[in-house]
């Protein structure tokens, strides 16, 4: 039992390293997927017991947990989108992503000024707090499994997204690890609030609702480097590089997005001079090892045109 079970672990971890680059995206997808459903199943049970008991605590910790789904769902994003290399993720995003912050930014703001309004309110004009809510053991216990389901799930969403070398899976998983002791201090809370420390729920909530604005503060520098898509390269370096590699004539349509030394997306149209036009992948190859010598991590996306639109612009 002992040495099947010592040669089980490194045997699945050195079949991830083995793994292609569109096996490598379809598994994150798949974790990422599994992730969001288990952190929808942990909103809707913080939300539901925060609404049954009237704790504040527990619906500002809901803020938490709907930041790490959408985290989740900007990762899958980036795994899932066909403007994107399978495996090895662009990190420039869209419309799609940016209205999706604005909308997450403006619940947060509505429900972190609301939840912490009413707290203060009942801080300063309930100093006893004998209405406060009363709760039970087996929300406590309800509330510890979720938690301990999530660290685990976050854990090994974070491993395996090393193996993979998936920036997606690590980013999102650090984006809920770090916010692991608000969890424990959340327990911790909540034994106390059970044992009569009533006033904790409402010092709690104005915590919870500080530090939901670093969390989506942390997504927003993570995940949203750029939300309208700046150039990262100027085209004009760009087409000098292409212009140094034997039998390229014309670079025509040079796009770049994401940042340079992270991850730089670029995708450019070549023409060939036709005695060259057998050796396109020899051209790309070059190509991609002379931006990425300079900017670093890179993704390229080469079209090549042959002398077509050279002959059109003679003609014009």
């Amino acid at each position: 039992m002992s040495r099947s079970s010592v040669s089980i672990q490194p045997n699945f971890w050195s079949r991830l390293d083995g793994l292609s680059q569109s096996d490598r995206s379809a598994i994150g997808q798949k974790i990422l997927l599994g992730h969001l459903w288990l952190t929808i199943v942990g909103l809707a049970v913080r939300v539901w017991m925060g609404w049954a008991t009237q704790s504040l605590s527990l619906l500002a910790d809901s803020l938490h947990t709907l930041i790490d789904a959408v985290s989740a769902t900007l990762s899958l994003m980036a795994l899932s989108s066909p403007d994107r290399f399978n495996g090895r993720e662009s990190w420039s995003h869209g419309p799609l992503e940016t209205a999706l912050i604005l909308a997450l930014t403006a619940v947060l703001g509505f429900g972190g000024l609301s939840l912490g309004s009413i707290a203060i309110h009942q801080l300063t004009l309930t100093p006893s707090l004998a209405m406060m809510p009363a709760i039970t053991s087996a929300m406590i216990q309800v509330m510890a499994l979720v938690i301990i389901a999530q660290s685990v799930a976050a854990f090994l969403q974070y491993r395996i997204g090393g193996h993979l070398s998936s920036i997606a899976l690590k980013i999102h998983a650090l984006q809920f690890l770090q916010d692991v002791w608000l969890n424990i201090g959340l327990l911790i809370s909540l034994v106390l609030i059970s044992l009569g420390y009533r006033w904790l729920d409402s010092m709690l909530t104005i915590a919870l609702v500080l530090t939901s604005g670093i969390s989506l503060w942390r997504v927003i520098l993570r995940q949203l480097p750029t939300l309208i898509q700046p150039v990262a390269i100027a085209p004009e370096a760009l087409k000098q590089l292409a212009r140094q590699v034997q039998s390229v004539t014309q670079c025509v349509t040079v796009q770049s997005r994401g940042v340079v030394g992270r991850q730089v997306w670029v995708e450019m149209t070549l023409v060939l001079h036709p005695e060259f036009m057998g050796s396109q992948n020899w051209v790309t190859q070059q190509i991609e090892a002379l931006i990425r010598d300079r900017y670093g991590p890179v993704q390229v996306r080469i079209e090549v045109a042959g002398d077509r639109l050279e002959k059109d612009e003679d003609r014009e």
